[in-house]
């Protein structure tokens, strides 16, 4: 069954795109507001491949053609599939044992920028709490490492992302971008924020996360 989530806070529409916040951080949006949970066919994507598309709208794009993260024959995973949205945009959906999926959104032109969506178990935390949620998607950041296929990798240090959301525990603000250090430097230099915590109708925690690298 598709259905959307009920939102926590950043109910906004679009791919990632900075706002200022009155403390003036960038507040990011979040790319999977338009796309209900679990969906599975090209023509439910198709709001991903008109927003943001360099490449569509003619433009010469750095950022080279994404593949698979996750290993498809890892004995964790149950279903993978995998969608090109366009020369640079891309959505894989993973299915583990467990029940979690894994939503993971490739996107970008003179940038690398990747949205993760996860879905989790059943958790009774309050949406307010935020170091909780961010402990959380720590362990989803985690989770995905652990999957990855070893001989392709990723453009990420997902366990040095993971730990960065593990031991944030000031000012913990849904879409602000945390530096990664030890990942890249100036431009280059990774960053990590948690978007959006949210609840499916059935209590399953509905986590988004950002990752984002460039100008390249």
């Amino acid at each position: 069954m598709r259905y959307l989530p009920l939102c926590f806070s950043l109910f906004l529409l679009g791919f990632s795109s900075p706002a200022k916040d009155s403390g003036d951080a960038h507040i990011l949006t979040n790319p999977f507001a338009r796309i209900p949970l679990e969906a599975d066919n090209d023509a439910e994507f198709k709001s991903l491949q008109t927003n943001q598309d360099g490449a569509a709208a003619g433009i010469d794009c750095i950022r080279g053609k994404p593949d698979r993260w996750i290993d498809e024959g890892h004995p964790e995973v149950a279903k993978a599939a995998f969608h090109s949205l366009s020369a640079t945009n891309s959505i894989e959906i993973v299915t583990l044992r467990t029940g979690d999926r894994i939503e993971i959104l490739n996107y970008g032109c003179d940038s690398s920028s990747v949205g993760i969506r996860y879905l989790g178990g059943r958790d009774k935390a309050s949406l307010k709490d935020l170091k909780h949620w961010f402990r959380i998607a720590s362990n989803e950041l985690k989770t995905i490492h652990h999957l990855v296929n070893r001989q392709k990798g990723t453009p990420f240090d997902l366990a040095n992302d993971a730990k960065a959301l593990e031991t944030a525990k000031q000012n913990l603000v849904l879409g602000k971008e945390i530096n990664i250090e030890g990942d890249g430097n100036d431009f280059q230099q990774a960053r990590v924020s948690v978007l959006s915590v949210e609840k499916s109708p059935d209590k399953r925690s509905v986590v988004v996360i950002s990752l984002n690298r460039g100008p390249l």
